[in-house]
């Protein structure tokens, strides 16, 4: 089995190279799976996004920006949080006391 596949420059490695690729990509996204365009596909996307991963990293959230993100994922507010925070923090310390009293000893839960 032969495969032809019309690839424009490879590796991507600049800005005109990208957007070659995803002009190529978009001419392709019809392609019947298993055809050597379907294949062209796959490999191209594969490139592309290891591309974009190395062009345009994305930095992890600060944990302050994290919990904002979910709270408002989950439409809390900030009294929400709170008080679950307050609750999950008393839980905390029921389990530290727990230990304390099975074991004798404390373990840093306070």
């Amino acid at each position: 089995m032969t495969i032809s596949i019309q690839v424009p420059k490879l590796p991507i490695e600049t800005p005109e190279d990208h957007k070659a690729v995803l002009a190529r990509i978009d001419a392709l996204m019809d392609a019947e799976a298993g055809s050597d365009e379907a294949v062209e596909l796959a490999v191209l996307g594969m490139l592309c996004a290891q591309y974009e991963r190395e062009a345009f990293p994305i930095d992890p959230p600060s944990p302050i920006d994290a919990i904002r993100f979910r709270m408002e994922q989950y439409q809390c507010s900030r009294h929400s949080f709170l008080l679950l925070f307050a609750i999950l923090r008393m839980k905390v310390k029921a389990l530290a006391l727990l230990r304390q009293a099975l074991f004798g000893k404390r373990h840093g839960f306070e």
